[in-house]
């Protein structure tokens, strides 16, 4: 994956390069809100308008890179300590709840039985239908 994207970077790189040095000669004048810039050469504009972009993208990476640090340093800790708990607890963490016997399957001749006495059950209380 981080062959994917050094790839991408050199191939945009490489593109804003070329699209610098072709416009390099050409000059146009800068105008933000109230500051001038008479005439600047719109190549390096360009490079510098990448440049910053890439260093604000690389600024914000990094941030999110620390929280989500932060973020794995705790719920470590947390595991750590929920692992001493599990531990320490003789029965684990819930005992009684998950027994041997509450975990057994009923056997599946069991549901024939109930599911054929259900059934002659009710086809023997059902109202006789007329047929007219």
């Amino acid at each position: 994956m981080i062959y994917l994207v050094l790839i991408v970077f050199v191939l945009v790189s490489s593109a804003v390069a070329v699209l610098a040095l072709q416009n390099f000669p050409t000059e146009v004048p800068l105008i933000l809100f109230t500051w001038h810039l008479p005439r600047f050469p719109l190549g390096a504009l360009l490079a510098v308008a990448f440049g910053l972009g890439a260093l604000l993208l690389y600024v914000i990476s990094a941030l999110s890179a620390l929280q989500e640090r932060r973020e794995v340093k705790k719920l470590r800790v947390r595991v750590a300590q929920l692992e001493q708990i599990v531990a320490k607890s003789p029965g684990g963490p819930f005992p009684g709840v998950f027994s041997q016997s509450a975990m057994r399957a009923p056997h599946a001749s069991n549901f024939t039985k109930i599911n054929l006495s259900q059934s002659a059950d009710a086809i023997s209380q059902s109202p006789a239908e007329d047929i007219s």
